[in-house]
Parts: C-alpha cells; sequence; structure tokens
C-alpha cells in the first residue's frame, strides 16, 4: 500500500470528523509536492498523517489536516507529526503556522498543548453547522501569550480536557462557543488568492476549505 492508498482509506473512516478530499487533489496538491507527513511506529508501519501547504520564506503555513488512526492516538504520534512540521517551517523561514479545528472535536486541547493559540472563532457555512476555531503559532515569538487562550475561548467557556478512549465512535462534544457572523462562501472565480500570497486553482481552494473543519489525533 503506497501513501495515497493509505491516506485516503484512513481519511475514509473519519469522513464525519475531516471530511473527505478526493484523491486526485491528494496525489497532485500534496503528495506530489511533498507537502504532507506520515508519522510512523517504532518499527516502521503507518500511523496517520498530516497534510501542510507550502513552506516558503515570511509565508504563513497551513495546516489542512491532521488524523491519526483510532487505534494509536494518545500515543504522541500527531505530537512527532508537528514537530516535523515545525522543523520544515523554520528550515523554510516560515514565521507563522495556522490551522483550523471544529470546536467539538478534542483535538482542540491537543493544539493548545502543542502551544497553538486560538485567534478566533468563526461560523461558516457548512452542512455540519460545527463552529471553527483557528489556530496559530508564532514561530518567531520566545513565549506564548497565555492571555490569547481566555480572549478567545474564555468568557466564561472552558475546553474539555483530554478524555480516554470512549467506547462509541462519536466525537465528544466542547461546552458551546461564542461564535462570530458567518463567513463569505468562497467567490466563484476560478483562481482565489489567499492571505499570504499564495494562489491556487478554485478546485484546489474548494478541497482546502472542505478539508479544513476538523483534525483527529
Amino acid at each position: 500500500m503506497d501513501d495515497l492508498d493509505y491516506i485516503v482509506g484512513l481519511m475514509r473512516t473519519e469522513t464525519d470528523a475531516v471530511g473527505f478530499i478526493p484523491s486526485t487533489a491528494i496525489a497532485n496538491y500534496w503528495l506530489r509536492r511533498g507537502q504532507y507527513i506520515i508519522p510512523r511506529s517504532r518499527h516502521g508501519p503507518r500511523r496517520g498523517y498530516l497534510l501542510h501547504g507550502p513552506t516558503k520564506p515570511h509565508k504563513l503555513l497551513r495546516v489542512h489536516q491532521v488524523l491519526i488512526d483510532y487505534d494509536w492516538r494518545r500515543r504522541a504520534h500527531a505530537t512527532a507529526a508537528v514537530r516535523q512540521l515545525i522543523a520544515r517551517a523554520r528550515r523554510a523561514g516560515a514565521p507563522t503556522i495556522q490551522l483550523r479545528c471544529a470546536a467539538d472535536l478534542d483535538a482542540n486541547a491537543f493544539w493548545l498543548a502543542m502551544g497553538f493559540t486560538p485567534t478566533g472563532i468563526q461560523n461558516p457555512p457548512n452542512r455540519r453547522s460545527r463552529a471553527i476555531i483557528t489556530y496559530r503559532l508564532d514561530l518567531t515569538a520566545r513565549h506564548i501569550a497565555p492571555a490569547a487562550r481566555s480572549r478567545i475561548l474564555g468568557r466564561g467557556v472552558s475546553l474539555a480536557a483530554p478524555t480516554p478512549k470512549p467506547p462509541s465512535t462519536g466525537p465528544s462534544r466542547l461546552p458551546s462557543l461564542p461564535t462570530s457572523p458567518p463567513a463569505q462562501p468562497l467567490p466563484p472565480s476560478r483562481r482565489k488568492t489567499r492571505e499570504d500570497g499564495e494562489e491556487e486553482t478554485a478546485d484546489s481552494a474548494e478541497a482546502l476549505q472542505a478539508s479544513a473543519e476538523g483534525e483527529r489525533v
């Protein structure tokens, strides 16, 4: 089994949490460009994947999707993948890493533990009506401001700590979070320019938007 088959197969097991991206998009956008990480166990088997955007000097690096095999969570595989991504970003001179995570996933506690700072909450149009939290990791800062968590997620709301693997397969829910007005949908134009200057086709942008709704770590 090659990396593409593995990623597609694992993604199919968690479509409710992370959505689904066509295999052609995964192959052409991420694998062909080497914009992915496969954490492995000590003996070599794959344990998950991380898909990310281009690593460029002085440009924001986006995490598009992270998924760890259900039976291998809580064993530092996601941590290893993120640390590898941080190393890539630093080598390329990228100052910041950004991701989006659905508010109802336990993965929010993971990103906070990894030093990511919540910078906002949106309620974009999606079929699951999920609030989306944006996180950033500033690679140029010496210290991550602890007040950022309370600014964005405080307001009387606390994040749930990671829970042991439940007997059911449904995702755990976080308390209700304050939301901002719905985000505007993508324009119908063929090309879309991202905030960091990266330009990609509308087809790719649509795949990224669908893939960025959550992570399971």
